[in-house]
């Protein structure tokens, strides 16, 4: 286990119990391994495909992200981005950081990215926090927020707003000023897959953090870029940079070390899908003997894979059931069958 990730856990155990749990800012890192494209990767993508609304810019400005960006419609730029989602996958960084937030962890996740990865690996742990839009959010409401909450801060893909050029985000920033401002020194804070660039974001972490609390920078490189460089060396003794760090690796040691991960899902899915079906209101048509109630059919037969786990040794169970190969379930639990039908 990795010795800065042991100093973290500690920090977001006691930050828990003292009643002030740690945020967390996400950047487009997290998501990279569930398949969203970095900044560069987008900008060779509009750079090919909207190349005719580039005419005129110099190389160096079609290098520009937030430069490129201003020149597309707000269509363009939801199109562009919604295609990525839809091809996403769930990734174990977003998985981490849901059982994080789960367990009361992580005040919030505060996310610069506008895909709906964290969403959905909340909800493989049947777990659904309110989720903010502060790009459309009305600054009065910002402090409104609650705890174990997933805030969106440059807008979300099915918002009508997404902060992208230049001018959006320097808008968007003197929105969000007062809120960071709290935000960053009422807790420890820790940032992961976020560049810290010279973006009008970073400038507010710059000028507001007054390092009430510690605060962790998670970066994939060995080396802080320049302008992180010296934003921790104003007091290296609480602002930490830990580099050369995955974030699907550092956030699942995490959880691991909290004893968050594995979660229900992996680590017992029968028992899962069985709390799941709980939730589901009782099956709303008449039951006769030519009828199948299908909520108690999945019942009785999750009851049944449930009480023969260990016969369960050659065949997977999600083969099993995906092709529906419910003759050998049954034949492999005839011991119990009586007791569920």
């Amino acid at each position: 286990m990795n010795h800065s990730v042991k100093n973290i856990a500690k920090t977001l155990r006691d930050s828990k119990k003292q009643g002030t749990p740690v945020v967390v800012f996400t950047g487009a890192g997290c998501s990279k391994s569930a398949g969203m494209p970095l900044a560069n990767e987008l900008l060779t993508e509009i750079n090919k495909k909207y190349k005719g609304n580039f005419r005129g810019l110099s190389d160096k400005e079609k290098k520009d992200y937030g430069l490129c960006m201003s020149k597309l419609t707000p269509h363009e730029q939801k199109t562009l981005i919604e295609k990525h989602i839809a091809k996403a996958k769930i990734n174990w960084a977003h998985i981490a950081l849901a059982s994080l937030l789960k367990n009361g962890y992580l005040g919030k996740v505060l996310t610069f990215n506008f895909d709906n990865i964290l969403n959905r690996a909340c909800s493989l742990d049947n777990f659904f926090p309110p989720i903010y839009d502060l790009k459309v959010l009305s600054e009065e409401y910002f402090t409104a927020i609650p705890n174990q909450s997933i805030v969106h801060l440059h807008g979300q893909w099915s918002g009508f707003q997404l902060a992208n050029s230049d001018e959006d985000t320097k808008i968007q920033a003197s929105k969000l000023k007062n809120y960071i401002k709290n935000t960053i020194n009422t807790s420890p804070t820790l940032f992961i897959g976020y560049s810290g660039g010279a973006d009008a974001f970073f400038k507010l972490v710059e000028e507001n953090f007054i390092g009430q609390h510690r605060l962790f920078w998670i970066d994939y490189a060995k080396e802080p870029n320049q302008n992180v460089k010296q934003f921790i060396d104003v007091n290296p003794n609480h602002r930490n940079f830990i580099g050369e760090q995955d974030a699907d690796r550092f956030l699942l040691e995490l959880a691991i070390e909290l004893k968050c991960f594995p979660t229900e899902l992996f680590k017992d899915p029968i028992k899962h899908l069985r709390e799941i079906c709980e939730f589901v209101n009782q099956f709303p048509l008449p039951t006769a003997d030519t009828e199948i109630d299908i909520l108690e059919d999945t019942k009785k037969i999750l009851a049944i894979v449930d009480a023969n786990k260990p016969n369960f040794t050659t065949l997977k169970l999600a083969e099993a059931l995906h092709t529906q190969k419910f003759d050998y379930i049954i034949n492999q639990t005839q011991s119990s069958t009586k007791a569920y039908f």
